[in-house]
Order: C-alpha cells, then structure tokens, then sequence
C-alpha cells in the first residue's frame, strides 16, 4: 500500500513538474519577447530558457548544442553579461557562488512542493503560513549548517520515509526537509486550534484538521478562519463541526465567496439568520446566492439581517411602510408571533411587492428605508426584489455552478484523500517533532 502511494506521488510529481516547466517557459518567451534589446530582463530571461533547454539535456545531448550553436558557451556568456550588469548597479546578487541558488531554492520551496505533490497552487498554504510564523525555522537550517547535530534521529528517520525521499529526489532534499519542518510546525498550530474551537481528539480531529486544509486550500481561504467560521456556523446553529465545514465546502462550490465576503459573513451573520428562521443550510444557500448577485461587500445580507430586525422590533414607521405597499402590518404581526411565518418569510412577500410597483413610487423608497434600512439602500431595489425567488437549497444553488462545480467538488475531495495519505506518512505531531523542536533550541542555546 505504501509503495503505491509512493508511485503515484512520483507519477503525480512527474506530470506537473513537466507541466509547470511549460508554463515557466511560456512565462520567459513573453518576457523575452516584451523586454528591450540589452535590457537585464532580456538577458535574464534568455539565461533562464538556456537553462532550462541544458537541464533537459544529456551529456551528449549538451555536447552536440555546444558544437552546433554554441548554447553553453552562449549562455555563459549571458551570465557574465548579467554579472556585469548588476555590477553596475551596484547589485551583487550573482557574485555569490551558489548561495543565490540555494536561497532561491528554500525561498521558492513550498510552490515546487505543492507543484511536485500534484495540488492546487494553494495546497498546505494554511498550515505552512503557521508552521513559519516563527524563528524556528531559521535555527533549522543553522543547525543543519552546523553539523546537524540537533537533527541526527529526525534526519536518519526521514532518509527511511519513501514519501520524503520520492519528493527529495524530486526537489532536492533540503528543499524536502523544510517542506517537512513546516508542514508540521504547522499541523501543530492547527492541531491546537482545531482542539480548542471542536473538542475533537485523536483520529477524528486530524481528519478534521485536514478537511478544513482541505477547503481552506482549494479556495485559497485562511485555515484559521475557515475553523472560526465552521465553529461559529456549528455554535449558531446547533449543529455538528462537521455539519458546518461541509455546509462551508458546499458554499465554496456554490459561489459563495464570488465577492471575498463568504467567510467573513458566516462568522457574522449566524445569529440573525437563526432569529428569521433560517436553517444552516439555507443560510448558506443564502449568502452564496446573495455573494453571486454582484452586491458590493456584505450589503446584501446586511440588509437582510437589517429586515429581520425592524420587522421583530415592528416599530411605526415599518408598520407603515408595510401597510404602504400592501401588506397587513397586523396580520404580520400576528404570524410572527404564532410563528406561522419567519421574518424571512414575511422579506420575500415585501419583495414581491416590490416587484409589481414601479422603481419611482413613493411607497417603494418607504419600504427600503423602513423595513430594510441603509443596508437595503445600499444593496439596491433590484436586489430586494430578487428575494421572493433566491433559493434557500443550498443542493439546487450548488447545481448552478455547473460542471465547474462538479470539478471543484472532485478535486477537493481528492486533495482531502491525498491530504490523508500524506498526513498519516509525514505527519509526526504528537510527540516526536514537538521533541525535535525542542531538542534544536537546546542544540541552538
């Protein structure tokens, strides 16, 4: 089971690593081709194709592009030239041998990784974004300068890991090893938090743990506030944590963070919408569909939070407004309190109100300030008439995102499975990296 997972890695490493080298060359070609003649990035990216042609080659291969056309000499050329440039400019970047190479290459580590293992350019961003919030990381490399006394165990126990050494031979072992350092600096950040917002313990709370990746990941979401956000759905709402972060997977799907606001607006939101009778789910369907409808920032669902309110509160001037544009204020009230309808309810028969009299009436503009408020007037007439028709299934809302959708759901849940796999092989919280930390501030002390 192992070495199959190894394989399919490898493969995996193999395709987009081929992949990402043709976009990197198409990137270059349109560089070369918009740069000056002479210019540094001409030369730059002239040297990077050259590069990346020798790279390719056998030693024969290389033998015969020297004898015809000259490439290596060619492209030593172009170095110097470079090199003489950025003397001029006081720059010594490419005086330095190797190092600029070597940073380059722990700079760039986590994109060649997540290109390497197959996965959305955003794969493990959440987690390594907390594994290198410190100076842990730096001490790492010191120590591994230094001898690798601190490292001697962790370094033996990772050459015997098929996936680190798959990857190592891939982007170079230090590359690997950093990979592996932050990867779990992180999971131990996002175990605590996972702990603390669920309660979940062992098995089921990496799983957890790893959905949340997962989602925050694929849709190029925070790990922590995708984990606030499930946490405040689940809270809210009654409902399991993992009730919530599939509501949240679905809404992702849906469209629901069209304008950046999805997160943010179910930490928000929750409350409101289970005052109006709103169920999780629907709630979800809600702010996908109202996040699609192009209405700047969160003013949609402003303004329906804002309708929930006044029509509870009821005040004079809403029950004016909703005898205004013909709808009992009495009865309203009546099936508000008998819970014979939600607020929300009671929105949607003010939308279709609004919908059969003209944008001019007076009784119109009435209507928005008074039982919509500023929230309303920002969102627009013509959203609040779409409310007698927005879907609160969130399946049927998810429908909509087409075959999209349907590619966007079968990557994320194979990235959860891979996540799993990679997790049970690399994941070494729990104890024994937590030590390893430890033992590198000791060594480093």
């Amino acid at each position: 089971m192992l070495s199959l997972k190894v394989k399919r890695l490898k493969k995996i490493a193999e395709l987009n690593l081929a992949k990402t080298e043709a976009n990197q060359i198409n990137k270059l070609v349109i560089k070369l081709n918009q740069s000056a003649e002479g210019s540094y990035n001409r030369l730059s990216a002239q040297y990077s194709l050259n590069k990346i042609y020798l790279n390719n080659m056998t030693k024969a291969e290389r033998e015969e592009a020297e004898a015809k056309e000259g490439l290596i000499t060619k492209t030593r050329e172009l170095y110097k030239a470079m090199n003489e440039y950025q003397k001029s400019t006081g720059k010594t970047n490419l005086n330095v041998g190797n190092y600029t190479e070597a940073s380059d290459a722990i700079i760039s580590y986590a994109d060649r990784l997540k290109e390497a293992l197959g996965l959305n350019n955003a794969f493990g961003e959440s987690l390594l974004a907390l594994g290198r919030g410190g100076n842990e990381s730096k001490e790492v490399f010191a120590a591994m300068s230094d001898g690798a006394k601190a490292l001697g165990n962790t370094l033996m126990s990772l050459m015997t890991n098929p996936v680190f050494l798959a990857i190592a031979g891939i982007a170079g072992a230090g590359v690997a090893f950093k990979f592996w350092y932050d990867y779990n600096a992180g999971l131990v950040e996002a175990t605590r938090l996972t702990q603390q917002f669920t309660g979940k313990s062992g098995d089921d709370l990496k799983a957890f743990r790893n959905q949340v990746q997962a989602v925050a990941d694929t849709f190029n979401a925070d790990f922590k506030e995708t984990l606030i956000s499930a946490n405040a759905l689940a809270k809210q709402f009654g409902i399991s944590a993992d009730e919530a972060i599939q509501l949240i997977q679905d809404g992702f799907i849906a469209g629901g963070d069209a304008n950046g606001e999805f997160l943010n607006t179910l930490k928000e939101y929750p409350a409101y919408f289970k005052e109006a009778g709103i169920s999780a789910s629907q709630f979800v369907a809600i702010v996908a569909e109202t996040n699609k409808a192009g209405i700047f920032s969160d003013k949609g669902v402003d303004a329906i939070k804002e309708g929930n309110l006044r029509l509870r509160e009821m005040t004079t001037a809403t029950a004016a407004a909703l005898d205004g544009i013909g709808i009992s204020s009495t009865q309203v009230q009546k099936d508000l309190q008998t819970g014979a309808k939600t607020t929300f309810q009671v929105m949607q028969e003010v939308s279709a109100k609004l919908a059969e009299l003209p944008d001019s009436a007076q009784s119109v503009g009435t209507a928005i300030a008074d039982i919509f408020g500023g929230p309303g007037e920002d969102a627009g007439l013509q959203y609040l008439r779409t409310l007698k028709d927005i879907s609160t299934d969130l399946d049927t809302v998810k429908s909509k995102a087409g075959e999209l959708g349907r590619l966007q759901e079968e990557q994320l849940q194979s990235e959860i499975e891979l996540q799993n796999a990679l997790a049970g092989l690399f994941d070494a919280t729990g104890g024994s990296f937590e030590g390893f930390t430890t033992s590198i501030k000791v060594f480093i002390n």
